[in-house]
């Protein structure tokens, strides 16, 4: 099956006001949101399996990426840190229900930048987050060139 460039990503998220969260001026508070994003996904314990690990990421987080059909790619995730499946809600949120045509021009760092993130995030993290990114953006790109 092949992706077209009208197929969407759906992600499996709770919705995500980035306006509230970009004009959240007081770190602790930003902080606890995304912790907040976290509580409202039930884990997945299905994907927690060896193969969907994202290598780079200092705490275990899994991500599962479907072709389910060609128009749907659908998201799925977890991690052991309320952190990062937080900010892994944070990443997709942007992406979530639009064509994969249109995630070529997301730039992450750009993002994190614009929601006040890098600055309070450890190295590591970034580079988790960065690794969860790229093995997404990976398996887009490999199912629209089969």
């Amino acid at each position: 099956m092949i992706a077209k460039d009208n197929t969407h990503i759906i992600c499996k998220i709770p919705d995500v006001d980035l306006i509230e969260l970009k004009n959240q001026k007081n770190w602790q508070r930003k902080y606890k949101s995304i912790i907040d994003l976290s509580k409202k996904l039930p884990s997945d314990d299905i994907i927690k399996q060896d193969q969907y690990l994202v290598a780079g990421c200092e705490a275990k987080t899994w991500l599962h990426l479907q072709l389910i059909n060609p128009e749907t790619i659908e998201v799925t995730f977890d991690s052991e840190s309320a952190v990062v499946k937080g900010l892994c809600c944070v990443v997709l949120a942007p992406i979530n229900d639009k064509k994969i045509s249109e995630i070529g021009d997301f730039n992450l760092h750009d993002y994190m930048h614009e929601l006040q993130l890098e600055k309070h995030l450890s190295p590591s993290r970034v580079n988790g987050l960065l690794s969860f990114w790229v093995k997404l953006t990976d398996f887009v790109s490999s199912v629209r060139s089969i």
